[in-house]
């Protein structure tokens, strides 16, 4: 899987100051157990397994070791400099390196969602390899074995962050028809990144919360000459209603405003109010005559949830990028080749995708599958170039290697309706793919459930 490398970031410090937002997670995944090695440990090897020691998980995939290998977990001293969040781990033998991402769940001795994983490189030091925090667990993904441990970024090694400023008082609105409301406090100003979280702003209509500067809301100034006409019942006043010109007709927002406005002097009704129509320009009553109403608001239109149902439903999506690889056939393995088996209820990471034929591979890199097996039910949540995408679906077993899938629920540009899905279990693994597809899934069982 191209995702989480245990080189390349970090440094023998800590990072400073607080990151808000853990990094990708990772697959669990692994095949299954291998033997007890003689003085301790499991031996694994090329088929993979699942090893689970000192109350740590290690998922190794199949192809990861070269030869059969005796793995070990023990407890370690933790080094200095760090808020700890677990136990330190020495992971055995020291130095080996593995052809495929390994999984590792670490359990958490405390919470927060700064923890993430840190492990040792070939420098001395540590890198921050992050993880995803589920429950009472990290998981991540390694390629070598050292020493790693989890520990919360913000008070570890590495200077915190001085205390962030306090946001700027919010305007409170200038007296002229209501006061303006006050500023929204804005995005909490993050403390420096480990410092203390700004103060609120002082009080300025409603006091701004702390942060970045909360804006005082507009000055509502009042209505020119004549009875302030009302904007429309529901929708927000728009820049301040100035009075129409005595007797000829006020303009009336367009449609999705307040709506052409009622004639000043006699009083016209205003238009009618468009969906979920903004008060608009309106609002004030031309000079020497009643003010004529402003529409009524349209009632605002819920833009919809994006969700599309539970299938469909946003998750947070902080996952490693899966490797791709280009095999030399000019098609994908015919449907007949898979063998299914029995897929694990939970959550599972796109790790590696295997593109055949000419071109190159343009479809997600980062991809989460949870899949029901009692509800019969797949949802997907997958990221493709800057976007992010949900799908979901309900299948039913066709013949012991194949899914019949209805789509229920798609945010993405693609349409798709209906589709036969080919698919292999191995162990935590599952090998999947679209009948007719150029491309080859491998996802990895990150939480059962």
């Amino acid at each position: 899987m191209a995702g989480a490398s245990a080189s390349g970031r970090g440094g023998s410090g800590g990072r400073g100051g607080a990151s808000v937002g853990g990094h990708g997670g990772v697959s669990s995944g692994g095949g299954v157990g291998g033997g007890a090695g003689a003085g301790g440990g499991q031996v694994v090897g090329t088929s993979g397994a699942t090893v689970m020691e000192s109350g740590v998980t290690l998922g190794i995939p199949a192809n990861a070791l070269a030869a059969s290998t005796t793995i070990t977990i023990a407890t370690t001293t933790p080094p200095s400099g760090y808020t700890m969040a677990s136990q330190a781990y020495q992971f055995g033998p020291d130095g080996t390196t593995f052809a495929q991402a390994v999984a590792v769940a670490i359990p958490l001795t405390s919470l927060g969602t700064d923890v993430h994983l840190f492990w040792s490189n070939a420098s001395g030091g540590f890198d921050d390899i992050g993880g995803m925090v589920a429950g009472p667990t990290l998981t991540a993904s390694v390629t070598h074995f050292s020493v790693g441990f989890c520990a919360h970024v913000s008070n570890s090694a590495g200077a915190g962050g001085g205390s962030g400023s306090g946001g700027t008082t919010g305007g409170g609105g200038s007296a002229g028809g209501g006061a303006g409301a006050g500023g929204r406090g804005g995005t909490t100003g993050a403390g420096g990144r480990g410092g203390t979280t700004g103060a609120g702003g002082s009080a300025g209509g409603t006091s701004g919360s702390g942060g970045t500067t909360g804006a005082g809301g507009a000055t509502g100034s009042g209505g020119a000459a004549g009875t302030t006409g009302g904007g429309g019942t529901s929708g927000t006043g728009g820049a301040t209603g100035s009075g129409g010109a005595a007797g000829t007709t006020g303009s009336g927002g367009a449609a999705g405003a307040a709506g052409t406005t009622g004639a000043a002097g006699s009083a016209g009704t205003g238009g009618s109010g468009g969906t979920g129509g903004s008060g608009g320009a309106t609002g004030a009553a031309g000079s020497g005559g009643t003010s004529g109403s402003g529409g009524t608001g349209g009632t605002a239109t819920d833009a919809g949830s994006p969700d599309g149902g539970n299938l469909c439903a946003t998750v947070g999506l902080n996952l490693p990028g899966a490797s791709v690889t280009y095999p030399e056939a000019a098609t994908a393995p015919d449907g007949s080749t898979y063998t299914g088996g029995a897929i694990l209820n939970g959550r599972y990471f796109l790790t590696a995708v295997a593109h055949y034929g000419n071109g190159t591979y343009a479809g997600p890199m980062q991809a989460q599958y949870t899949i029901d097996t009692a509800a019969q039910t797949i949802q997907i949540g997958e990221r493709v170039g800057g976007s992010t995408y949900y799908i979901g679906m309900t299948y039913t077993m066709t013949d012991a290697h194949t899914l019949s899938a209805t789509v229920v629920c798609n945010t993405s540009p693609n349409s798709m309706t209906t589709m036969n899905l080919y698919f292999t279990v191995t162990a935590s693994t599952l090998t999947l793919t679209v009948a007719g597809s150029s491309d080859v899934d491998t996802l990895s069982l990150v939480q059962a459930t």
